[in-house]
């Protein structure tokens, strides 16, 4: 999985407010990442924030080189879903305590199924790359 770098920015961006949104809820600070958010209960925002966090990390990860291309597929098959579970559970907590937030919902939304898009390019990715290797040992 190679990502460019607004990619690679995007997802640090989404790591460190996944962390400040953990920590936060971890230590009961009295910040707020949005007014949004500042209505979803404790134990909601310390999950999303912990699967925000740990989610865009292994999609970074995933996007360096390694001796074997399974390694990066390892890291995108777990980190991917784990951000989008974060991202949907903040959309879902959003609509829950807030639907008239349009703005965070879209936001939260879109970035969800981004997580998700990128999941299937990498099952196919894997998926074809499988097939080459196979068919170069069948020849």
């Amino acid at each position: 999985m190679k990502l460019n770098i607004s990619v690679t920015i995007a997802l640090v961006c989404q790591a460190l407010s996944g962390l400040s949104l953990f920590i936060g809820a971890l230590f009961g600070l009295g910040y707020r990442v949005s007014p949004a958010l500042g209505l979803i209960e404790y134990p909601t925002k310390f999950i999303v924030g912990g699967f925000i966090f740990v989610g865009s990390v292994l999609a970074i990860l995933a996007s360096r080189k390694y001796k074997k291309a399974t390694t990066n597929w390892k890291l995108a098959m777990i980190g991917l879903p784990i951000g989008a579970s974060g991202w949907g559970l903040y959309t879902v907590s959003l609509i829950l305590t807030d639907p008239f937030a349009l703005f965070p919902i879209y936001l939260s939304l879109g970035l969800a199924c981004a997580f998700v898009i990128k999941l299937f390019e990498v099952i196919k990715d894997e998926a074809n790359t499988r097939k080459h290797v196979e068919d170069l040992h069948n020849e």
